[in-house]
């Protein structure tokens, strides 16, 4: 059976990947799959920097706002709708994002980890409180050694999810043994583009962005959040994070106070994502504006080459 082709746009956040890959499509007629995990929700818009419905109008889009912050959402469940996508839909298709745990587990397969039930979790996070997260990572550590050496002794959600494993079926780490996933490229040939910017140029941009966002209307993005989501993951996300921050210490804190305050975030961010994707060796690199064209003919030579096959 012949692979479809795929590829994955990917780098820090406010680097250009969007506008590159809007462009790539419209050019080659290729549909672009969301690949942010905060772009999947439909109530974040303005501070997920989500294409905008016009640019969405251009050409197909999928996975954009397509759930709700009141349901769960996993990588595992983001891996099998973005396959459900590429198997059912015209290539060629592009998978934008700086998510990198989500395009890992898109690209390697997820194992399913056991439900545990309602009661372990709830003691579980009992125990958090009052013992913490060192003394439930040290029991981990003597009930399943392997797994517990592969996540940050201060990962408490991890930590947590992998006891209520252990106490309840068997170690995570043969969880991790008995997974027999295929690996994407079994299915698809992939090429990996990646984009950069040198730290000062995306220093610019990203204040230049989080200024639009706030005119935009961020601030009141997160006003009618709060009143359903106060806790949810998601408001503790980069700018998310910084607004509910700003909204709690007004008025002893300035807009442009905010606006820096979400430009080291960013910035930080940028930077691990950054380090997550270099690892990767088989990212080919471009200066979104010095190089972009480069990279689109290296993308057309890699469709025609394979469409040839």
């Amino acid at each position: 059976m012949k692979k479809k082709n795929l590829l994955f746009v990917v780098g820090p956040t406010a680097v250009g990947k969007s506008s590159w890959a809007l462009k790539w499509a419209q050019e080659a007629q290729g549909s672009i799959i969301n690949g942010d995990s905060l772009q999947v929700f439909k109530e974040l818009n303005i501070g997920t920097a989500k294409p905008s419905q016009e640019d969405q109008s251009k050409v197909p889009h999928f996975l954009f706002g397509h759930v709700s912050l009141t349901e769960t959402y996993t990588a595992g469940r983001y891996r099998r709708e973005v396959l459900s996508v590429l198997r059912s839909q015209p290539e060629p298709f592009a998978v934008v994002g700086g998510s990198g745990f989500y395009l890992k587990a898109l690209e390697r397969g997820m194992y399913d980890i056991p439900p545990v039930p309602d009661a372990l979790s709830q003691q579980l996070k009992d125990e958090l409180k009052q013992k913490g997260t060192e003394a439930l990572y040290q029991e981990l550590l003597m009930r399943d050694p392997e797994y517990a050496r592969q996540i940050h002794p201060h990962d408490s959600y991890r930590i947590l999810r992998a006891l209520g494993v252990v106490r309840s079926f068997k170690k995570m780490s043969q969880v991790q043994k008995e997974f027999s996933e295929r690996r994407l490229e079994e299915e698809f040939n992939v090429l990996k583009v990646g984009f950069y910017l040198e730290k000062e140029e995306l220093r610019k941009r990203v204040r230049q962005r989080a200024r639009k966002m706030l005119e935009q209307g961020l601030i009141e993005e997160v006003q009618s959040l709060l009143p359903q989501f106060s806790q949810h993951a998601a408001l503790r996300s980069v700018g998310y994070k910084e607004v509910c921050h700003f909204l709690k210490v007004q008025p002893h804190k300035s807009h442009e106070e905010l606006l820096e305050a979400i430009v080291v975030s960013t910035m930080q961010l940028a930077k691990k994502q950054k380090t997550w994707f270099k690892k990767d060796t088989h990212v080919k690199w471009f200066h979104p504006q010095k190089e972009g064209d480069q990279a689109l003919q290296l993308v057309s030579t890699f469709l025609k080459r394979r469409e040839h096959a």
